[in-house]
């Protein structure tokens, strides 16, 4: 990049970079105990347990076609319950979920790994979108009213007379008319 660049794109690098990203790196421990985060499935078996019967007894008044998405499935704790499409954009996620759904899976349904929710197909099927903790972890653009207006805050290298050290960074505010809206 030749100047500073959206926090949306910062943001999407740290997390999403095929080789150094957080998320993508099957040797760092993202979830769990050591790791950088803990969600509620990790901690009590509850969680899943109240979604698994929440399911089952929306299921129970609906038709046969039933599926189930879920959005950002971290470990894949919560899938004891039936599961169809999870939407995950990490290999080592994916890995590490398959694993564990491989282990406790029941009612002989495989689930199908999407990299985007516009991969799954339309269907007639009741469908019930899961996305515990998912939000948590999107890039967003990030804007600051000041004085002058709207400003964009963005990612920028701060300038060093100093030799042979890392570039830092800083947040810059560029102006704006109006917040742009992504596809």
């Amino acid at each position: 990049a030749t100047g500073p660049v959206s926090y949306y794109y910062y943001m999407q690098l740290c997390l999403s970079h095929p080789e150094f990203g957080y998320y993508m790196s099957p040797t760092n421990p993202i979830i769990g105990e050591g790791a950088g985060l803990v969600t509620s499935p990790e901690i009590s078996q509850i969680f899943g347990e109240v979604c698994s019967a929440l399911f089952q007894w929306i299921m129970a008044g609906c038709p046969a076609a039933v599926s189930r998405v879920d959005l950002g499935s971290g470990k894949g704790t919560i899938h004891w319950a039936l599961q169809l499409f999870v939407v995950e954009n990490s290999r080592a996620l994916r890995q590490i979920q398959s694993d564990t759904i491989s282990k406790i899976r029941r009612g002989g349904w495989d689930p199908s790994w999407l990299d985007s929710i516009q991969d799954i197909e339309p269907s007639s099927a009741f469908t019930m979108v899961m996305a515990h903790e998912f939000f948590d972890a999107l890039p967003v653009d990030i804007f600051k009213r000041t004085e002058e207006g709207w400003n964009e805050v963005k990612i920028g290298v701060l300038a060093s007379n100093e030799e042979n050290t890392l570039p830092r960074l800083q947040t810059i505010l560029e102006p704006q008319t109006l917040p742009r809206l992504r596809p």
